[in-house]
């Protein structure tokens, strides 16, 4: 049975609510750094969540159009956020992580939103240092992310990742 447009506002209201709670709360309560770290990774884990991706979106001809924008704009945040991690640019590591955080829940990638989200907290608190740490982890997901994004068949890719996970 298909739902209601009133019932899906209702769920997407609800999903939006809960992201605003997280982002609401204090630096200090959210994961610490380092929850997961890159041992934590385990094969198989889903770089994009299709199912989030596709319930955001709605249909694969707008994700196939929003996806080369995601990749430019991000190019460019994270090269900023790169020159702010080396210049121990409190206020432009919140900036930049900030914006790598939205743009990675937008298009299902939860480990590098996550990651960008203990960077954004340790530039708000001015702890330059734990952002330098974190920036090794989230290069390394960021590179998941626009290489998988990258490739022709990434929607595939993403799609099987999902199932695989159990996330879709």
């Amino acid at each position: 049975m298909e739902k209601s447009k009133k019932e899906d506002l209702a769920e997407k209201i609800g999903s939006v609510a809960s992201q605003v709670d997280e982002l609401a709360k204090p630096c200090s309560d959210r994961n610490p750094q380092g929850a997961r770290s890159p041992q934590a990774v385990v094969a198989g884990e889903e770089v994009i969540n299709w199912g989030q991706l596709l319930s955001l979106l709605g249909d694969v001809e707008l994700v196939k159009e929003i996806v080369p924008v995601f990749l430019n704009d991000n190019k460019e945040r994270f090269e900023e956020l790169s020159e702010a991690v080396e210049h121990g640019d409190a206020a432009a590591i919140n900036l930049y992580a900030h914006g790598i955080k939205g743009a990675g829940r937008n298009v299902g990638a939860r480990r590098l939103s996550d990651i960008a989200d203990q960077m954004e907290c340790a530039g708000r608190e001015n702890d330059v240092e734990s952002a330098r740490l974190l920036f090794d982890e989230l290069r390394i997901e960021y590179e998941k992310v626009m290489s998988t994004m990258s490739d022709i068949n990434w929607t595939q890719i993403a799609e099987r990742q999902t199932n695989t996970a159990g996330g879709g």
